[in-house]
C-alpha cells in the first residue's frame, strides 16, 4: 500500500511540474497589502517618493494604493528586463480623473515599459519601446469609477492589452529591455501624477495565456463580488475559469469552515487522485485519496487558526486554494 501511495505520489510530482502555473514567471508581485514588498522571491521592493501613501480596503485583507494624494512609488534597486525575450504586465486600476496630460501608471525609466491614462480622453495607453507617441489606445475610456483589470503584454514584436479579461486589440511595439527603476503612479520626472487607485501588480518575463488572463480577472471579480454579498469565498481564492481548466472543477463549501469541516464538492470526482492541507512552510498535515463520492469532507477542527493551503492533485493538473480558519 505505502508502495502504491509512493508511486502516487511521484506521477503527481510529475504532473505538477509540467502544468504552468500562473506564478511561473512572475518576477514581480506587488499586493500593496497594507505594505510595498514584492513578494516574489526577487525582492524587488518598492519605497515611495514623499509621505502621501494611502491605502484603502478593498475586501477583507485586501487593500490597494490610493494616488489621489500623488506620491510616487519606485523600485529600491534597478529592475533588470535585460534578459527578457517577451513580457506581460497585469494590474488593476480604478479612476474617475480625466486630465489634461497624461497619468503615469507604470514607466520603466530607460527599459521601455509605459503605462498611462491618456490625457483628455480617459483610454488606458501603453507600450515597450520606450515612446508614448507609438503606443496603444484603448477602445473606450476606463474611467468610470469603477475596478478594471489590465493587462499589456508583447512578444518582443507586437504587443497585445487586455480589459477586464477580454483582448482590446494589438498593435506591431518592438519590445525594450535595460536596467532601471521602475516608477508607480508618477513619472520619473515627477510631472505626470495619477489620480486613481492600483491594485495587484504582477510582472511576468513571459506571455500569458488568455486562461491565465481570465483567471486573474476572476480572482479579484470574486473578492469585490464577495464584499456584496453575491459569493462567499476566501479572500484571494485561486480558482481557474472553467473554461480554461478541462478536469478540475469544484465547488467549495464554507470557506473560512465555520462547523470544523471544508467541503469540496467535485464535478468529475475521477479526474481527482489526492487531496492534502500544508500549513505555510509547506508541511503537509492532511491528505484524503477520494473513495468515488463527488463531496469530500476535510476535518479541520482540531487545526490552529490561520491560513492553510488545499493542493488538488488531478489526472494531468494540480490546483491550490487558500483556507481560512478562524
Amino acid at each position: 500500500m505505502l508502495k502504491n501511495l509512493f508511486y502516487i505520489l511521484l506521477m503527481f510530482v510529475a504532473f505538477s511540474g509540467q502544468a504552468q502555473l500562473i506564478s511561473d514567471g512572475l518576477q514581480a508581485h506587488y499586493t500593496f497589502d497594507n505594505h510595498l514588498q514584492d513578494i516574489t522571491t526577487n525582492s524587488n521592493e518598492l519605497t515611495t517618493l514623499g509621505n502621501n501613501l494611502n491605502y484603502n480596503s478593498i475586501y477583507q485583507n485586501d487593500y490597494g494604493i490610493d494616488f489621489t494624494l500623488n506620491p510616487t512609488l519606485t523600485t529600491v534597486n534597478n529592475f533588470n528586463t535585460s534578459n527578457y525575450t517577451n513580457t506581460a504586465i497585469s494590474l488593476w486600476i480604478n479612476t474617475s480623473q480625466i486630465k489634461a496630460e497624461n497619468q503615469t501608471i507604470l514607466q520603466g525609466a530607460y527599459i521601455g515599459i509605459g503605462i498611462h491614462i491618456e490625457a483628455n480622453t480617459g483610454k488606458i495607453g501603453g507600450f515597450f519601446n520606450g515612446t508614448s507617441a507609438g503606443a496603444y489606445s484603448s477602445t473606450n475610456a476606463v474611467t468610470d469609477g469603477n475596478w478594471h483589470h489590465i493587462v499589456f503584454q508583447c512578444d518582443g514584436s507586437e504587443m497585445f492589452v487586455y480589459i477586464d479579461g477580454v483582448l482590446d486589440g494589438s498593435t506591431p511595439n518592438v519590445m525594450l529591455t535595460g536596467n532601471n527603476k521602475l516608477y508607480i503612479g508618477n513619472s520619473n520626472q515627477g510631472n505626470k501624477s495619477y489620480a486613481g487607485a492600483i491594485n495587484e501588480l504582477r510582472i511576468y518575463d513571459r506571455m500569458l495565456t488568455d486562461c491565465e488572463i481570465a483567471e486573474l480577472h476572476r480572482q479579484m471579480v470574486a473578492t469585490v463580488d464577495a464584499s456584496n454579498g453575491v459569493l462567499v469565498a476566501a479572500d484571494k481564492l485561486i480558482v481557474q475559469n472553467k473554461a480554461c481548466d478541462p478536469t478540475i472543477h469544484f465547488k467549495v463549501y464554507s470557506n473560512p469552515p465555520l462547523d470544523g469541516n471544508f467541503v469540496l464538492e467535485f464535478e468529475a470526482i475521477e479526474q481527482i487522485k489526492l487531496v492534502t492541507i500544508t500549513d505555510g512552510t509547506g508541511q503537509m498535515l492532511q491528505q484524503k485519496i477520494p473513495n468515488g463520492v463527488p463531496k469530500l469532507e476535510l476535518n479541520v477542527q482540531e487545526l490552529k487558526g490561520g491560513l492553510y493551503y488545499i493542493t488538488i492533485y488531478g489526472v494531468d493538473e494540480v490546483k491550490t486554494i487558500q483556507m481560512l480558519k478562524p
